[in-house]
């Protein structure tokens, strides 16, 4: 059987994971369909916003993907964690075009600190030790404080998009924040709940990128619509 060799504590986290897969991919495999069957012009004229929405549910798929696959006995948890920064630096570059793609200026600094604070922190999880400082909570936390910049910047200013995105992405944040904290500081753990503090870690993640992603495929599409 495929779980035979699952650890039970593990269970838990593969449920979860399977739960974010489904939420996901529901509304993007719905909206590539219904793009798959537009007339050529409009499909064309239409591309761009497309290849946005792929690469975010490519990027918000990856993580749990892998997760599970390490989950299920393979050796994959530095993929695991590298897809994990990738997710979050497409999150907020989407978040940057979606609240300040009108100032191009500003959108490039942003996309262009985004990139290289990803590939730093990519560097940072392939030559992760277990048990040295800074780990990966700690290199995603410290990421996530990077990722609060745009987002104090877009609250001071008029959004041009017709679903301010601010409150979405700052919940986001926040359920990373409380997950990655309580995984740091192992609060279920010291109460005698053993494994609890990964479980909330995953859950936490889970429900931060089902949030978003689809608030984001709903944005993307509203704004493309004049909604």
């Amino acid at each position: 059987m495929i779980l035979s060799g699952v650890r039970g504590s593990d269970l838990p986290v593969i449920f979860i994971r399977l739960i974010e897969l489904f939420t996901i991919s529901l509304p993007a495999l719905n909206y590539f369909f219904n793009y798959a069957i537009l007339p050529v012009r409009q499909a064309q004229s239409e591309l761009s916003d497309t290849i946005i929405i792929l690469i975010i549910f490519l990027a918000a798929l990856a993580p749990s993907v892998l997760t599970l696959w390490t989950r299920l006995g393979h050796p994959t948890s530095h993929l695991e964690e590298a897809a994990t920064i990738i997710w979050m630096a497409v999150a907020a570059s989407a978040f940057v075009h979606i609240e300040l793609h009108h100032d191009k200026w500003i959108y490039g600094a942003y996309l262009l600190t985004l990139v290289l604070s990803a590939t730093h922190s990519l560097s940072k999880c392939v030559n992760f030790r277990e048990g040295t400082f800074p780990d990966f909570p700690s290199i995603c936390l410290g990421y996530g404080i990077l990722m609060l910049a745009p987002v104090i910047h877009a609250s001071l200013r008029s959004s041009t998009s017709q679903q301010a995105m601010i409150p979405s992405y700052l919940i986001y944040i926040g359920l990373n924040a409380l997950g990655g904290l309580v995984y740091i500081f192992r609060m279920p753990d010291r109460l005698g709940v053993l494994n609890g503090s990964k479980w909330i870690l995953h859950g936490c993640n889970a429900l931060a990128t089902m949030y978003l992603s689809n608030t984001l495929f709903a944005t993307l599409v509203a704004d493309r619509l004049g909604l």
